[in-house]
């Protein structure tokens, strides 16, 4: 195989949308990172526009409005988010069950739901009510008279999904059944027309009748069939930690994404750190690789409880209770339902009822962390220490230690700076125009000390 010579360059990242599946999708097509499990893509292979298609501009400017390719989690049809949802209906009240707004903005009092007197449920004089037995004393997750759990990742009882260390059960009772035989030639058929979903699934009939088949059994499947198709095993930094790599047994955090490719070179130079260098290393990655899905419950293990400080669960399981609102301190709700007025707490002068953009006192300079040298009392673009390079990112190609005026790579996302957000090594948020970005004064609303300078003009 050729793995070096990268002739054709169409296509590109795009950002990853849900899918029907509820999963991020994977790599697509052979014209770069876009296709059909919410990566889109449309660029030509001559340099056209990645969002619209047509030549003359990149997607940086393109006037077209971005097209969302995956599918809403609402109503799971594919065009739009949630939130612009057409078919999602109004807000519901979780107190009043009226339409318009939320609990914490509503007229009504509270309510326990329990007794259904003026007060919250942990306040309740009332013992608790087990829903699966309706005896008192428990909750329905300690009844003892209630059947076994049933993990939602193995599907076996006893124990729950964040607990499992098992291989997940996959469900292929959508997949059409059909003999290997016939599955193979639908993929030779759907590679000759060039046509990935059909590719896609015919492969899952393949591995529907054939459940032991792993990722490089097919790899050496398609060459020595001869079928044009190529998978592909690529490193993703730009995975979500909700999700991870599963493999066609279920094994979950596998290292590499597969690709299904009608090439097997990159089709795009910024492929090229992210390829396989040979189809020896190839190989060797399709044996840790798999496609992306939810990771599922995250796991206790090593989380401190910020109620009792206790390793090893979560807070809302926490044995001494659920713990309180962060706004009042009272337990039986949650902050976003709190009705006492927000607490707001100053970072320049720990005083509350206001934030530190809008603090009357003078600038707390021995608050103020330099982005430059991290010494406090001064701000990075007064720093008299030498430029610490190593936090300077490029605009060029997003790596640290240099200038975009020095930088002799290619150029990353068509050389339009970073991503939003950080704004480059100094700057506080919105951009990736320049090396450093913008931003300024004590960067973000949040309440948490000691104060970070992020920002200061277009240098420092």
């Amino acid at each position: 195989m050729n793995w070096d010579n990268a002739d054709s360059f169409g296509g590109g990242v795009a950002a990853a949308g849900p899918t029907a599946d509820g999963f991020g999708g994977n790599y697509g097509t052979d014209s770069g990172f876009g296709n059909d499990n919410g990566f889109s893509g449309g660029g030509a292979a001559d340099g056209g526009c990645f969002n619209c298609g047509e030549s003359g501009h990149n997607k940086a400017d393109c006037p077209v409005p971005r097209q969302f390719t995956g599918a809403c989690n609402s109503c799971g049809k594919e065009g739009h988010m949630s939130k612009d949802c057409p078919d999602a209906g109004p807000m519901v009240c979780r107190r009043c069950k009226k339409a318009g707004h939320m609990a914490r903005d509503c007229s009504l009092p509270v309510m326990c739901p329990r007794c259904g007197e003026g007060h919250f449920v942990a306040d309740c004089a009332l013992p608790m009510i087990c829903r699966h037995c309706s005896e008192e004393g428990h909750l329905a997750r300690e009844c003892p008279t209630a059947p076994p759990r049933v993990c939602n990742n193995c599907k076996e009882e006893g124990h729950a999904a964040n607990e499992c260390k098992a291989a997940r059960k996959i469900d292929r009772d959508n997949v059409r059944e059909e003999a290997p035989e016939k599955a193979l030639e639908l993929m030779r058929k759907a590679a000759t027309e060039k046509d990935l979903d059909d590719v896609k699934e015919a492969f899952q009939m393949y591995v529907k009748a054939c459940p032991d088949a792993t990722y490089p059994d097919m790899e050496q499947l398609f060459r020595l069939e001869k079928i044009e198709v190529y998978l592909i095993a690529v490193e993703r930094a730009d995975m979500a930690a909700t999700y991870t790599n599963m493999d066609l047994q279920g094994n979950l955090n596998r290292k590499y994404t597969v690709t299904f490719r009608f090439k097997n070179r990159p089709s795009r130079p910024r492929e090229k750190a992210i390829w396989p260098a040979n189809d020896a290393e190839n190989m060797a990655r399709l044996g840790d690789c798999g496609e992306p899905v939810d990771r599922g419950p995250r796991s206790a293990e090593g989380v401190d409880c910020r109620n009792c400080g206790q390793t090893g669960h979560f807070s809302r399981d926490c044995p001494t209770g659920g713990g309180g609102c962060r706004n009042c301190g009272q337990e039986g709700h949650k902050a976003r339902d709190c009705t006492e007025p927000r607490k707001m707490m100053c970072r320049n002068c720990d005083q509350e009822g206001h934030l530190s953009r809008d603090c009357p006192e003078p600038l707390n300079m021995a608050k103020m962390q330099c982005r430059n040298c991290d010494e406090f009392g001064h701000m990075s673009k007064g720093c008299d220490k030498p430029r610490n390079m190593e936090r300077v990112k490029c605009s060029n190609c997003e790596q640290m230690g240099h200038f975009r005026s020095a930088c002799t790579n290619a150029p990353v996302n068509g050389g339009f700076g970073g991503f939003g957000g950080g704004g480059g090594d100094f700057g506080g948020g919105g951009g990736g125009g320049g090396d450093f970005g913008s931003g300024g004064g004590f960067g973000s609303s949040g309440d948490a000390a000691p104060v970070v300078e992020s920002g200061g003009g277009s240098s420092w």
